[in-house]
């Protein structure tokens, strides 16, 4: 008869799972480590790209309290005024005028700093949709000579001016505005000698230069001027009606165009503020780098 034979194979389980064990362990250990790069690697872009608008929202939050403590102080001053005249049972004619005209002074103040405020807030909203033209920067800066020869003829102080013919591109009211906040800032801050105003060529830049023998600025206020509502002398600022928005229009302006500010400075003789702006093209191969 026939035999089934039955053939019974005992496969050693322990030993298959001893073999493989370090392969799982290997397998297991890559995936945690590639899980924690790819986590540390996310957490990190993450971090790069939040970190502009931390940045950006700080800024925000510092030029909104600057801007607050701005408005709020010749408000605060008005309203102290006010309440002495109100309370005062008999004033005197002559010390309600001076009440009067201590009230019109911070008036006149405090649209200063809403005016230079909507200024920053039109030149960031144009900032990608910015138009220029060509413009006379020499024919810009005659302009405001001729505006600010009267305050300088009250200080006493010499105006002068050397303009050389320069194309650049830009926006005239703008540019006025960048010469005007130079040229007032030095005649404010010169007490005796001049302030000398040049516009001058150098290879493919239009250059606007505002020299004074005024008070001049500490070096370590150098590289801090161009900060909204930065004041080196915060007292004589105030004093002679100064926003501390002045030159952060200057340069905000004069970075739409392409161009950069420089200031160079010494205290007690006097500072130096360069405005560069490119040349209008045919502009600049016409002159050729004269100076």
């Amino acid at each position: 008869s026939d035999k089934t034979h039955v053939r019974i194979v005992f496969n050693d389980l322990d030993s298959s799972e001893n073999s493989l064990a370090p392969f799982l362990i290997f397998a297991l250990v890559t995936l945690l480590l590639g899980l924690g790069i790819y986590f540390w690697i996310s957490i990190m872009l993450a971090s790069m790209a939040l970190k502009p608008v931390e940045e950006s929202w700080a800024k925000q939050k510092q030029f909104v309290a600057d801007a607050s403590h701005e408005l709020k102080t010749p408000l605060s001053t008005m309203k102290l005024l006010s309440e002495s005249i109100l309370y005062e049972e008999n004033p005197d004619p002559a010390l309600m005028k001076e009440f009067f005209q201590d009230v019109n002074h911070e008036v006149d103040r405090l649209s200063r700093v809403i005016t230079d405020l909507l200024r920053l807030v039109q030149i960031d909203e144009t900032e990608s949709k910015v138009q220029a033209v060509p413009v006379r920067l020499d024919a810009v800066a005659h302009r405001v000579l001729d505006r600010l020869q009267p305050l300088a003829d009250k200080k006493g102080i010499a105006l002068r001016a050397a303009l050389q013919e320069a194309t650049v591109a830009g926006d005239a009211m703008r540019l006025e505005q960048v010469a005007t906040n130079l040229i007032e800032n030095a005649l404010k801050y010169t007490d005796e000698g001049h302030v000398e105003v040049r516009v001058l060529t150098s290879g493919e830049e239009a250059l606007l230069r505002i020299a004074d023998t005024g008070i001049g600025i500490p070096e370590d206020a150098q590289t801090h001027v161009f900060e909204r509502f930065y004041r080196v002398d915060k007292a004589r600022s105030r004093g002679t009606g100064g926003t501390g928005l002045g030159l952060a229009i200057v340069e905000r302006v004069v970075a739409l165009y392409n161009g950069y500010v420089e200031v160079e400075s010494k205290l007690g003789e006097g500072s130096t503020f360069t405005v560069h702006l490119p040349l209008c093209r045919t502009d600049a191969a016409e002159k050729g780098g004269t100076a």
